[in-house]
């Protein structure tokens, strides 16, 4: 499930192994079972998305190797068909169940019947967010004891820069200081076009530049830039499609501020991204992104424009001392503590299964 533009789940996986492996000197030994090269992950197509059945059975293809491992945690929503050992699914979001991005009554019903499928079969869930939680546990049919939420951490990379750094990154992408940075899709929770509008409600068009970074397919980009102009806003914001990797921690160090807007997300991992980097958020109160940022981000109505737009001048007035408050929690988010606590929910799903197989 990792390619070379990764997803929110794909960083999770990475973060997650990292933090495992760092822990391997735990007082329960652990293997990490790789059907590949761990050092290779970044490079390879492992299970494509899209793949559907065939995914699946390349999975279920693999059952005889069950017997050798007493947990199989699966960090997406679908789990393999074994019997022999526990089982662990970790929950990102459920998009599906509260009718968030999808559009196609069958697309959303396969994503449904997974939920039922791992609520119906899972040892213990993992959920990112307490707000995820909530929503699966009111959606499907399971135990509230066997749930756990576990944050995601972030990546050591994500730090302040100096100001040659900053001066850098700007210049490689021709864009000016002061800048607001936006990273994002046309995916309908990211709230792109009320984002736009607030922005050119703010008052702050004039003196602030808008960086909207990630990729979009050719007709999408050309119905944002549609947008834009209709805003009265071009020659204003700037999309240079998608940024690697490396260039990500750089950009955020670099905004006077960023926004995050979203109607709805299962956790928020770009919230804490950003704090990371030293630079002042923007985020809303739908799903968990006020549990994610922690108290310490602007938070706006993500519905109102005028909302949005009072937050953007709020977050740029957002004094020092509140973003350095933000900065030291977001560096409390670290994925060897996110492996620890996945760690004890392994143990526990492993005598959950000892227990039953007693008389």
């Amino acid at each position: 499930m990792l390619n070379a533009r990764p997803s929110g789940i794909a960083r999770y996986v990475t973060g997650l192994l990292g933090g495992l492996q760092a822990l391997r000197g735990d007082d329960t030994p652990l293997e990490l079972v790789q059907l590949w090269r761990l050092s290779r992950w970044r490079r390879r197509h492992l299970l494509r998305t899209g793949v559907g059945l065939a995914q699946q059975a390349w999975v279920d293809g693999i059952w005889p190797l069950q017997r050798r491992y007493d947990v199989v945690h699966a960090t997406a929503h679908r789990l393999p068909r074994w019997d022999g050992c526990a089982k662990v699914v970790t929950v990102h979001d459920v998009y599906a169940a509260v009718g968030i991005n999808y559009h196609a009554p069958v697309e959303r019903e396969r994503q449904l019947a997974r939920y039922r499928e791992l609520a119906a079969r899972a040892d213990r869930v993992i959920c990112v967010s307490e707000n995820t939680r909530r929503d699966f546990l009111r959606h499907f049919d399971f135990d509230p004891a066997r749930t756990h939420v576990i944050h995601h951490g972030i990546d050591t990379e994500l730090q302040p820069r100096p100001p040659s750094v900053l001066a850098s990154i700007r210049a490689r992408y021709a864009v000016p200081d002061p800048f607001l940075l936006v990273f994002g899709s046309r995916a309908e929770n990211k709230n792109i076009p009320r984002l736009l509008q607030a922005y050119a409600r703010s008052g702050v068009a004039a003196d602030y530049r808008l960086m909207v970074a990630g990729p979009m397919r050719d007709a999408d980009r050309q119905r944002f830039l549609e947008d834009v102009a209709a805003l009265g806003l071009s020659g204003r914001v700037l999309v240079p499609g998608y940024v690697p990797d490396a260039d990500v921690p750089l950009l955020y160090a670099a905004a006077s501020a960023f926004l995050f807007p979203s109607t709805y997300e299962g956790f928020g991992l770009p919230i804490l991204e950003a704090m990371a980097c030293g630079t002042p958020v923007l985020t809303s109160t739908g799903g968990a992104c006020p549990e994610v940022a922690g108290g310490h981000a602007v938070l706006v109505d993500p519905l109102c424009v005028d909302d949005i737009a009072r937050g953007i001048r709020e977050v740029l007035a957002m004094p020092q001392a509140r973003r350095e408050a933000a900065l030291a929690y977001a560096q409390t988010k670290t994925w060897i503590e996110t492996a620890r606590q996945t760690l004890a929910v392994y143990r526990l799903a492993i005598a959950d299964r000892g227990s039953a197989r007693r008389p």
